[in-house]
């Protein structure tokens, strides 16, 4: 009887194995090492807390479940895994938005994925019944934990640019982890770094005095502010900064007027567009993440910025 235990061991090792295996390559068509590593580590910790005695770590181990089928069914009716477009978007949405849409997927995502974990568990529940110790499990589990950090670290050190890449913009690290760990972990990974990146540069607060460069002129001559930003180009190549082709003949014919002025040696604050824009308008400074005031530039209606 102990003998078919331990088998029924094996077995249930080996189907979570298998499983693993098959989400990625056919669901989530990730096909390396950490990938599957990570994919049988959080199917192990999935079960491991379904079978435990704990309330609360069974509990867990449910609502874990349901998010790993909420996530193949997505897969399944998208015809594809969750992009970081679509994360980002949940960043940037609200509550009401949110539950809009889970209202109108219901029926055809969180349904299914509400059957499947209910399904699940209780022959889970059936399972452990005939399972020789829960220990081995979890040890089991622990060693694949240690294993997919570790690889995980190893390729973010072999990665080329990516290290530098996370210095310079915190969401390359949650779009790698996205990738390298496809079964939900991943996801959390992103929403976690990418909400934190997010905040650094929001700031909602009501500003209680203007800058000196709006406010300290009521009345001028200026009835129109022209603001021109180059989106992903290389501002060594515009003819209005002096590159010697004529590549931007408007803007070269704008701020060749008296009254355009010309800033050099300037830098974004913030290396993401969707972020520069704001604290750039809201006069932020790459050293100061708040309101500054610097003293108004006077007869001048027309600013080039010239990024160094």
């Amino acid at each position: 009887m102990k003998k078919i235990k331990n088998n029924l061991n094996y077995i249930i090792l080996l189907l979570i194995f298998l499983v693993s295996i098959l989400l990625n390559i056919l669901v989530f068509e990730e096909d390396s090492r950490v990938p599957h590593v990570s994919t049988f580590t959080i199917l192990l910790i999935t079960f491991v807390l379904i079978i435990n005695n704990s309330k609360i770590k069974k509990l867990i181990g449910i609502f874990l479940l349901f998010l790993i089928n909420l996530k193949i069914i997505y897969a399944l009716y998208s015809n594809g895994n969750v992009t970081i477009s679509v994360l980002q978007s949940m960043l940037e949405t609200n509550i009401k938005e949110v539950l809009l849409m889970l209202y109108g997927l219901f029926l055809q995502l969180i349904l299914p994925s509400l059957i499947l974990t209910i399904a699940l568990f209780f022959f889970l529940a059936k399972v452990k019944k005939h399972l020789s110790s829960n220990r081995s499990f979890l040890y089991i589990t622990l060693l694949f934990s240690f294993l997919t950090i570790a690889l995980t670290l190893v390729d973010i050190k072999d990665e080329y640019r990516l290290i530098p890449n996370i210095k310079e913009d915190k969401r390359e690290l949650g779009v790698f982890l996205h990738h390298k760990i496809p079964l939900v972990f991943g996801d959390a990974a992103y929403l976690l770094i990418a909400s934190y990146g997010d905040s650094e540069y929001s700031d909602t607060r009501e500003i209680e005095k203007l800058n000196n460069s709006i406010v300290s002129k009521k009345n001028n001559d200026n009835k129109n502010i022209i603001l021109i930003m180059g989106e992903s180009s290389l501002f060594s190549r515009y003819s209005a900064y002096g590159y010697p082709l004529n590549t931007t003949p408007h803007m070269a014919k704008i701020f060749s007027t008296e009254d355009a002025c010309i800033v050099n040696n300037v830098h974004s604050s913030a290396p993401i567009t969707r972020d520069s824009v704001s604290m750039t308008l809201a006069f932020h400074t790459p050293e100061n993440k708040y309101n500054t005031s610097f003293a108004p530039i006077k007869k001048r209606s027309i600013f080039k910025f010239n990024s160094a």
